[in-house]
């Protein structure tokens, strides 16, 4: 599957939406305050809805902005415009349906952390995966996201990451079925991109 590079919109559309998220559960907890009773039974409601969204803001600035550099750094090496997927994938703070927020595995990458999400324009939806902090593949080792559901494990795609670009690594995955269901999100380090089932070790999991 090829990689697709993600746009610089859809940085700050996770940024905004993991503030939006943080905003809807401090007014919550204010509201409590006047109506303990109601407010308990909407928060619970709301956990249960978005257990991913409360992502740390700081988290994701160093995240987006370490994205930021591997971004430019492409743009540079390649001397070449962004692909044309990027225009089809901006959009509002809104459509960004899901953040998922990723930790690392490895004890030789313990500060290493990453996110998921997934981005709905109205025309055509995106499952995007950022790392940052990974450690370099080697020839023809690779990293493949994993999305479990039910105990089976399907496989999302592949990237590698490069020993100069600081352990950043992007995926991006068009989604084409009606839901992209899952309970979970793997990473594991490959030998190889063509697997279907896990063989190497794992290296992130969704919190």
């Amino acid at each position: 599957m090829e990689n697709i590079e993600p746009p610089e919109d859809l940085k700050r559309q996770v940024m905004n939406a993991a503030l939006e998220a943080d905003l809807a559960i401090a007014k919550g907890s204010v509201k409590s305050g006047t109506d303990s009773v109601r407010s308990s039974s909407r928060e619970d409601r709301r956990t249960r809805k978005s257990r991913w969204l409360p992502v740390s803001a700081s988290v994701l600035l160093i995240l987006l902005a370490a994205s930021s550099v591997w971004n430019y750094k492409l743009f540079r090496e390649n001397g070449a415009a962004p692909p044309p997927i990027e225009r089809a994938l901006s959009v509002p703070a809104s459509q960004v349906k899901l953040a998922v927020p990723l930790q690392s595995e490895a004890p030789e990458a313990s500060q290493a952390f990453g996110i998921a999400c997934i981005v709905d324009n109205g025309k055509s939806r995106q499952f995007v995966v950022y790392v940052y902090g990974a450690s370099p593949t080697s020839g023809d080792e690779a990293y493949q996201v994993w999305l479990l559901k039910d105990g089976i494990r399907k496989s999302a795609g592949t990237f590698r990451v490069a020993d100069n670009d600081q352990g950043l690594g992007v995926l991006a995955m068009p989604i084409e079925a009606a839901n992209l269901d899952f309970d979970k999100i793997g990473i594991t380090l490959e030998p190889d991109d063509r697997g279907d089932q896990p063989r190497g070790d794992k290296m992130f999991g969704s919190v």
